[in-house]
């Protein structure tokens, strides 16, 4: 046991070090600082959007299961952003008639077993789309999405 008269381990720090350990860190789950543009939240949407579509996409012609365990690395890849389950909460409650999400059970090859799983695909065809016959249902697809992140952006400035 320490004397009465030596300084606890704690006050060895300088003031200012031991109030900037103390204090919490001012960053949100999404990585974003607190007090921070809120256009930049809805930007990173628009982009985790587009990487997604693109991805599925890619997926579909690789043949691969688009199931999160595979969507979200490559993700984190493309935007240098982690993307987790409320991102991609975020992003089907902004256009739930194309996103479709099943959960569904994978085999894992390490353990034999059998472990959950999201399959998430788009559903271009769920928005009515008066394009020009040779136009992608994809594109129009992003500008809807984007259209509504604007719309969600305008009625919720102070989000």
């Amino acid at each position: 046991m320490e004397s009465s008269g030596s300084l606890p381990f704690d006050s060895r720090l300088q003031k200012s070090d031991r109030d900037r350990c103390h204090q919490p860190d001012k960053v949100r789950s999404d990585g974003n600082e607190v007090g921070s543009d809120p256009s930049v939240a809805f930007e990173i949407l628009g982009k985790f959007f587009d990487s997604l579509d693109s991805l599925i996409r890619l997926l579909q012609v690789k043949g691969s299961g688009s199931t999160f365990a595979n969507i979200s690395p490559k993700m984190e890849g493309l935007t240098d952003r982690r993307f987790s389950y409320g991102h991609l909460a975020q992003l089907k409650f902004l256009l739930p008639e194309v996103i479709e999400i099943k959960k569904i059970l994978v085999r894992d090859e390490k353990t034999s077993c059998m472990t959950p799983d999201l399959h998430v695909t788009l559903n271009v065809d769920a928005i009515k789309n008066e394009r020009k016959p040779n136009a992608s249902g994809n594109s129009h697809v992003r500008k809807v999405f984007h259209a509504r992140l604007l719309d969600f952006f305008k009625a919720h400035p102070k989000f």
